[in-house]
């Protein structure tokens, strides 16, 4: 998932579905002078009822609506970006595909921790883990922050109407 709305969107389905789900984020700094500076691994779980990538910051409210325009009304999102109404979506990132497939395994390796329990520590202090490849020391672990009260609105809902709570996912309303 490479895109704000695209990861809201999955953030309301697995929370109304009460499924857990691993996000992975991968993030390139460029030198300025066609090397790289650092690369960055963010794997993010989170769990129903839990706190969310927008309550983590992730993502803003900005970001979301910016993203939802760009898909939906492309001239209109280019004429507001133009005149500095909203803030740019990256829609053209490069793909590192071994930076790519180390994030995947190490997210692999965060589920299987989870349901094999080989960890010295508790699961939970690993909820959002932050690996630099250019600095192995600067890495991080966090626990779950404050629950999302905007997922806790889907929370368990399922298979409901309007779905996730959003018009535009009914039938008819595209």
């Amino acid at each position: 998932m490479d895109s704000v709305d695209g990861r809201h969107l999955l953030n309301k389905l697995v929370s109304a579905f009460l499924i857990p789900y691993i996000d992975i984020g991968v993030r390139l700094d460029a030198d300025g002078q066609g090397g790289i500076e650092s690369i960055w691994l963010a794997i993010h779980t989170l769990q129903p009822g839990g706190s969310s990538l927008k309550s983590r910051k992730v993502y803003d409210q900005a970001d979301l609506e910016a993203a939802f325009l760009y898909r939906s009304s492309p001239l209109e999102y280019a004429r507001l970006k133009k005149e500095g109404y909203v803030k740019g979506v990256p829609v053209d990132r490069p793909a590192v595909i071994s930076v790519n497939m180390e994030a995947s395994a190490r997210a692999v390796n965060e589920f299987l921790a989870r349901i094999h329990g080989f960890r010295l520590e508790p699961n939970s202090k690993f909820a959002i883990r932050r690996i630099s490849l250019t600095d192995e020391a600067a890495s991080m672990n966090e626990a779950d922050g404050t629950p999302c009260p905007e997922m806790a609105r889907v929370l368990g809902s399922g298979d409901k109407r309007p779905f996730l709570g959003m018009m535009a996912l009914e039938a008819g309303a595209c």
